[in-house]
């Protein structure tokens, strides 16, 4: 868990963490998709508006755990659709040196 995690709750507890490294609200420029990292390790690709942001800056996902493993597992993040890592990370050097 990085500083930008914020954690991703549901219906039956916390199901893990969204990393909000490029978007840190889902008010400001949101993605179509995202990626979360569940308590196992393992990644799932939900749609964005799916998640319910709190005011305690947590996410809502309103599922249910059995709907939420019914999701593709993903050792990794998936990349987007269009072929970009997922989560996009700051780059520390932006000239790329």
């Amino acid at each position: 868990m990085n500083a930008k995690d914020r954690p991703v709750k549901g219906p039956d507890g916390t199901y893990g963490t969204v990393d909000t490294t490029c978007w840190p609200s889902l008010d400001e420029k949101p993605p179509i998709e995202v990626d979360v990292q569940l308590n196992d390790g393992s990644h799932v690709t939900i749609p964005a508006d799916a998640l319910i942001e709190q005011n305690d800056g947590s996410y809502y996902l309103p599922l249910k755990q059995e709907k939420v493993d019914a999701i593709p597992h993903h050792p990794e993040p998936e990349p987007h659709a269009d072929g970009q890592p997922w989560p996009c990370k700051e780059d520390d050097d932006p000239a790329g040196k």
